[in-house]
């Protein structure tokens, strides 16, 4: 959230000067978020349309990650333990400001990168983590007040955080979000512990058993083709034994789980009414995340202090 509001001028203004020659003469030019739209430039304004373009291209992206790999690694977590995923989800989150900051300070880098490193965020779902990690030592009665608490706190810093860049710079507010993520990996590897109720209470028995269940036959461990093939997929690529042909199949296998699965839809017609509203939902937010805040800064003439306001009131 700290953020938001100076994405779409960044990437705006870099796009114009790599691309459409704003700043090529021998005279040092204002940046592109200086003008209003009156007085744009040409270059800035197909700077803002490559931005928005990358945008939505890197939430297409994104979507793709969490939609195939959402349930394998879900999954995953819940034979392995939580704690390495979180751990994953959290540095790659940490790369986005990061690459923010240093498209800042290195005047050729190009943009993709930002839009990548936001994309891959979408491999490992940090809020699915989290409330998993939230529910495995929570009693049922009391999980709704655990996601409303989180919930909350979430908001109330999406909802503040817009208002500090303007008080700041945009090089000083992308640090600060690059500092607040560090600071966030660091408390995760130091103190987060394991919560997965299994490793929690006989961590031996993982560390005596082998990763890696090559045959249906081979192992008389209780799990169904579902979990042989993920695991197949995850640890079998490393393993000479494991045959180019099974690790293909499993991959296969893998990548059309999402659609299998949907198939639990079927069941209930208020399966069907969640899964439309939040395919709804998810629409406008993408939607709001990636296009409106490129177009209304472009279009509208509005500027990341008005930006911090919407934000506050929603």
């Amino acid at each position: 959230g700290l953020t938001v509001g100076i994405v779409p001028e960044v990437l705006s203004d870099r796009y114009a000067r790599l691309y459409h020659g704003y700043g090529d003469g021998l005279n040092p030019v204002p940046p592109c978020w200086e003008f209003d739209t009156s007085t744009m430039p040409e270059a800035c304004v197909m700077g803002a349309d490559d931005a928005q373009t990358g945008a939505a291209w890197g939430m297409l992206f994104q979507n793709l990650l969490t939609f195939f790999f959402n349930a394998v690694l879900g999954s995953y977590s819940d034979t392995q333990g939580r704690r390495p995923l979180l751990l994953m989800s959290v540095f790659l989150n940490a790369l986005v400001p990061a690459a923010l900051v240093a498209m800042e300070l290195i005047e050729t880098m190009d943009p993709f990168w930002y839009y990548a490193t936001n994309a891959a965020t979408g491999f490992i779902s940090f809020p699915s983590m989290v409330f998993a990690m939230m529910s495995d030592d929570c009693p049922e009665e009391q999980r709704a007040g655990r996601f409303a608490m989180n919930m909350a706190g979430f908001y109330i810093g999406f909802a503040i955080a817009p208002m500090l860049p303007m008080y700041m710079s945009h090089i000083v507010a992308s640090w600060w979000s690059f500092a607040l993520a560090a600071v966030l990996m660091v408390f995760s590897v130091l103190f987060l512990p394991e919560t997965l109720p299994s490793l929690v209470n006989d961590s031996s028995s993982i560390e005596g058993s082998s990763p890696l269940i090559l045959s249906s036959g081979e192992s008389g461990e209780d799990s169904d083709d579902s979990s042989r093939e993920r695991e197949l997929l995850i640890y079998g690529a490393a393993n000479d034994e494991v045959d180019l042909s099974s690790f293909l199949q499993a991959t296969e296998k893998i990548l059309l789980s999402p659609f299998r699965e949907m198939t639990i839809l079927t069941r209930s017609g208020i399966l069907k009414l969640v899964a439309i509203g939040s395919f709804l939902s998810a629409a406008v937010y993408s939607i709001d995340s990636s296009l409106v805040l490129f177009y209304i800064e472009e279009h509208l003439n509005v500027r990341e202090g008005d930006i911090a306001v919407m934000f506050l009131i929603m």
